[in-house]
């Protein structure tokens, strides 16, 4: 049986781990030229952590990057909005949520996949279904397999083939990401932080002892040119040190959506993981997480007996549900966070001190929780 996977990315390659664990060698098809530093950080919560230490790669994935405790919300004025971390009790298990460059964790995945199995330069241009699945590329290379697994991301050509009919949902909101080597005295190693103000906030996370990874998001009306706002470059003193210490030509610009829900993740013997069946929004850090645990749950449905293409149905029917409410709450986030009402964000802020406490409990346990499967 010939295995696909297109897009060697987080999913696709934590998804062809789990092909190998049972005996399955997938080709993957890569569209870029190289496995390189590109691309900004990453939040692998406690989650896609507790896959790693599944897939044995917990340990290497630690050691490149940085172990993260919980986050802090602030305003303005960096008062205190909202905080969550992990229990004691998760801690002592050794797995942490750890935020990490993509290209190293990139790196770390595709070592243990084997370079042998990733095909690089091959973008797919289009597919011809049948009994056989052929693969033609903008390259003019063909390629045939008996099972395909679309892992390509929010802009999914396995998708555009799969469900035409699939739409992305505009935000309103653009966001800037970049990866600097500057030193903050007072950064706090081990948390994540976000600071919101008036349609627009910025955060921060320590990558390595010697990268932090950065991110501003602002309403896109006050855009112009994809250049970042003066309104938000003064939002913060620590904004423009890490926005100027950090190349223009590495700064990523992108406008965030995520895709409107699909009634179906696969067909006949076509598969979409990730953000392929279900981009979300980046304001709960979730977007590559659940791209694992589609692979885990993949895994999982083989180590338990069943055949690869029997997994195609209930691995929806199991992270549908999930997945959704990530979907939902994480949208909803996103247009919390960027209120631009001065009273309104007043009034957010009140009540986020007032129930956090107990609701950002309760939210960490459910994405935590892989006991579903």
């Amino acid at each position: 049986m010939e295995v696909a996977i297109i897009g060697a990315g987080i999913g696709g390659l934590t998804l062809a781990l789990y092909l190998k664990r049972q005996g399955i060698i997938p080709v993957i098809y890569e569209s870029a030229t190289a496995i390189e530093p590109a691309g900004a950080g990453i939040m692998l919560a406690y989650n896609a952590m507790q896959v790693f230490e599944d897939l044995g790669l917990a340990e290497s994935i630690i050691a490149a990057g940085n172990k993260i405790k919980g986050f802090e919300v602030s305003d303005q004025k960096e008062r205190l909005i909202m905080a969550t971390s992990l229990d004691h009790s998760h801690i002592k298990k050794g797995i942490y949520n750890v935020a990490i460059h993509r290209a190293d964790l990139q790196r770390i995945l595709a070592a243990a996949v084997g370079d042998e199995h990733i095909l690089l330069s091959r973008r797919l241009k289009s597919i011809e279904k049948g009994s056989k699945i052929k693969l033609l590329f903008e390259d003019d290379h063909q390629a045939t397999c008996d099972l395909l697994f679309g892992a390509d991301g929010i802009k999914s050509v396995v998708r555009t083939h799969l469900a035409p009919q699939s739409t992305l949902r505009d935000t309103g909101q653009v966001c800037w990401r970049g990866i600097c080597t500057t030193i903050l005295p007072d950064l706090k190693s081990d948390i994540a932080i976000e600071q919101w103000g008036l349609g627009q906030r910025f955060g921060y996370v320590l990558l390595n002892p010697g990268q932090i990874y950065w991110f501003a998001v602002s309403n896109e009306k006050y855009v112009v040119d994809g250049k970042l706002p003066e309104r938000l470059q003064s939002f913060n003193p620590v904004v423009q040190q890490l926005v100027t210490a950090t190349p223009a030509t590495k700064i990523i610009y992108s406008k965030i959506a995520d895709l409107s829900p699909l009634p179906y993740w696969y067909q006949a013997n076509i598969c979409l993981i990730g953000d392929a069946a279900h981009a979300t929004t980046p304001n709960m850090g979730q977007g590559g997480c659940q791209a694992i645990e589609d692979a885990y749950t993949i895994g999982k449905l083989l180590e338990q007996g069943y055949a690869l293409k029997d997994t195609f149905p209930l691995l929806q029917q199991l992270r549908r549900k999930r997945v959704k409410k990530i979907v939902q709450q994480s949208r909803l986030l996103g247009h919390i966070s960027q209120l631009e009402n001065k009273y309104a964000a007043a009034f957010r802020n009140f009540a986020l001190r007032l129930t956090a406490p107990s609701a950002g409990k309760k939210q960490l346990n459910f994405i935590i929780n892989l006991d579903y499967i």
